[in-house]
This record gives structure tokens, sequence and C-alpha cells, in this order.
């Protein structure tokens, strides 16, 4: 698949120079972001999962068990690590705010039901949670920013299972198609409209949990389920714990 960027002087085709045309998407059990949660728990993990499988409203089952775990229980939640540990250093080595960072992002997007990227950077950009304002009005954006960064080095080949050094294997670069029918290349050195083209073409997906529907609370072993295994509570020597699955592509 290709896809245009338009402003007033010309549009920009992305493609991979080994590739003719390629989609952009992120997605896989590596993306798992675990979070610790206060266990101040009223019943026990199994009955929470139980209770919150198939909630009414059509909100879905994440949504819900965040909003009572969050806002009704008032339970914290703490962000500890990303299941993949290659991709936690594939993070850091993009933006080392960048783990906590989505780590919010996903908590955002689904506690408050947003699906744009632009709507949960929105969302960060108002509440600050990693605290990078201090409280002042601040001119720059920087959930914005690092939001954008991710996206741009995934599109140009960082994934969670190989190490990445920053080494774009998209040689080709974006090519820009210009309205008279001039074609010149747009250079890894100038990102800026690649970048914001991302941040505004982009959404958040949710894949299939795996979750058992016979045992809440369990992971799915039916041949063909996808192992994310992401999504409902549980418990590891007392300490309880959440994960949340980031997948993203192209609206």
């Amino acid at each position: 698949m290709k896809h245009k960027i338009y402003n007033e002087d010309h549009s920009i085709e992305i493609r991979d120079s080994d590739i003719p045309e390629k989609d952009f998407e992120i997605s896989g059990e590596n993306y798992n972001f675990i979070f610790k949660v206060e266990n101040n728990l009223p019943n026990s993990v199994p009955q929470f999962n139980e209770m919150t499988y198939k909630p009414l409203g059509g909100i879905s089952k994440i949504t819900y068990r965040l909003q009572k775990l969050i806002d009704e229980l008032k339970l914290i939640f703490t962000f500890t690590s990303v299941q993949s540990n290659q991709l936690w250093k594939n993070l850091k080595m993009i933006d080392g705010d960048l783990p906590e960072l989505l780590a919010y992002a996903l908590l955002y997007r689904y506690k408050y039901q947003k699906v744009t990227m632009v709507e949960v950077a929105e969302l960060l950009e108002n509440s600050d949670p990693m605290n990078f304002y201090n409280g002042e009005k601040s001119v720059q954006k920087l959930y914005e920013y690092k939001l954008k960064r991710f996206l741009a080095e995934c599109a140009m080949g960082m994934t969670a299972e190989t190490p990445w050094h920053g080494m774009y294997d998209t040689t080709g670069g974006v090519i820009i198609c210009k309205k008279d029918g001039d074609i010149v290349c747009f250079h890894i050195y100038d990102f800026n409209l690649f970048r914001e083209y991302l941040l505004r073409n982009t959404k958040f997906e949710q894949s299939s949990t795996g979750e058992d529907e016979d045992n809440p609370g369990t992971p799915r072993i039916k041949k063909g389920t996808k192992k994310y295994y992401y999504g409902w509570l549980y418990e590891e020597e007392g300490k309880l714990f959440f994960k949340l699955n980031l997948q993203t592509r192209f609206k």
C-alpha cells in the first residue's frame, strides 16, 4: 500500500526501496506493556475477571476493567516493564522516556476509549502524567514529538524482535511528487512532514486478548489463538499486574 502526504506544493509517497509498496502496522505479543496494580482488591482476582468479562453497553472489557479498577476502586497503576526486553532496549535507543510514555498512551487509549494517535497525544499533553511541564504551560509538545519519533522509527524498520541501531532499512526514503510533475527525493534529514503524517494518520486497534471465555483471566489455549494474552488482572507472588497491548496501523 502507498500513502500520500499533500500540502500546497507537493505530495509524498512513502515507499520502500526493496518492496514496491508497504503498509504500516505495529502489532504482536512483544508489544505488551505491564503495569503493577495496587493490591487492595475487595474480591479475588478470578472473581474480578469473571464479573468484568462481559460488560453491558457495548464497552470493551478492557475499558470496563480499567475504569472499575482506577475510577471506582481507586487502585493505582504503575508501569513496570515491557514484555519484550528487546523492545524495551529499542525504545530506550530512540528516546529514554518512550517505554513509560507509550505505557501511559495505552492506558489513556483504553480508559478513555480513544482511537486515533492524535487524540491520545492530546490527552497526554493535557494531563502530563510524566510531569514534563511541572504544572506550567508549555509551547513545546514533548509527548506529541516523542510519539512522532516512535512512529517514524517503526515506519523506517524498527521492530520488537531485532536490535535497533538507528539504521534505516527503508533506504529509498520518501519520494516527493510535485504538482508540476517533477520528482525529488525526500531525504531522511528532514522528517518533519513525514512524522506529522504518521501522527495524523495512525490509529490504535484492539487485537484479540486471547482470554479464555470459559475461565476469564486465563489464556485460551485453543489452536489458532493469537497469544497476545493481555487485558485482564493477574497475580504473581502476591502482586497484581495488568497487561496492555500496543497495536497501531494507518486509518
